[in-house]
């Protein structure tokens, strides 16, 4: 390591990972334990299919690659310790009216190949030149108070995702049928907006710190050239 420039810069990593623990901590505690209720389901709460929570249920498109796009399509290298890396985005024509444009709150799960199957992020950024290619499904919460909540819960259940996977090692897949039947217990609508109400400011910080990481790191990249090439020098 060349003194002055350390392997990562800034303290957002650590902040997100205590954030991120929270937040499925937090989950866990009201939606598993149910300890806000003694411990006890609310006899209110029902379960129910995710693509009857959902809008969408869907996975990406095969990109057309063009260097001269304004569009970016996400693979699945993109999607890592459930944040998006749009560093390594690449550039694509997508078809008029793309079903696999994205929108904010969608949420993005690795479905094939065997190590990658079943990552989870979820996108909060309000663009619309994003898509995601064929080895992605996007989750799009039928309506805003699900956002907070369904991301979680697919967090939540990564290691689910894994053992619903068909096919073959190193051809595995996620079927989209199997994901629309997973049955998800559904909170009364109050519990749900104080849930968002909640979360979604430490999720803003993990955003905003993953993007400030992100902004650092091009930095600490572009010098390191020249600090080894000499052109720049630490005192």
């Amino acid at each position: 390591m060349i003194h002055g420039i350390p392997p990562f810069l800034g303290n957002g990593a650590g902040e997100n990972k205590n954030l991120e623990e929270q937040l499925i901590e937090f989950y866990k505690a009201w939606f598993i334990g149910f300890e806000f209720n003694s411990g006890v389901q609310p006899t209110s709460w029902k379960t129910q299919p995710l693509n009857e929570l959902t809008s969408l249920v869907s996975k990406g498109r095969a990109p057309k690659y063009s260097d001269d796009s304004k569009y970016f399509v996400l693979n699945q290298k993109c999607i890592r310790n459930h944040s998006i890396d749009f560093n390594i985005a690449r550039r694509h024509s997508p078809r008029a009216n793309d079903p696999s444009r994205l929108s904010y709150g969608d949420i993005l799960i690795n479905s094939t190949g065997t190590g990658t199957l079943g990552r989870v992020a979820q996108f909060w950024v309000e663009k619309t030149d994003v898509s995601v290619d064929s080895h992605i499904t996007i989750v799009r919460p039928i309506k805003r108070e699900f956002l907070e909540y369904l991301g979680l819960w697919a967090v939540n259940n990564e290691s689910i995702f894994v053992t619903m996977a068909t096919g073959s090692t190193g051809q595995s897949d996620l079927p989209r049928e199997r994901l629309e039947n997973m049955m998800v217990l559904v909170p009364d609508n109050q519990t749900l907006s104080t849930f968002s109400e909640i979360t979604q400011p430490m999720i803003q910080m993990l955003v905003h710190n993953r993007s400030e990481n992100i902004y650092l790191q091009g930095i600490r990249d572009s010098l390191l050239p020249k600090l080894l090439s000499g052109e720049i020098e630490i005192r």
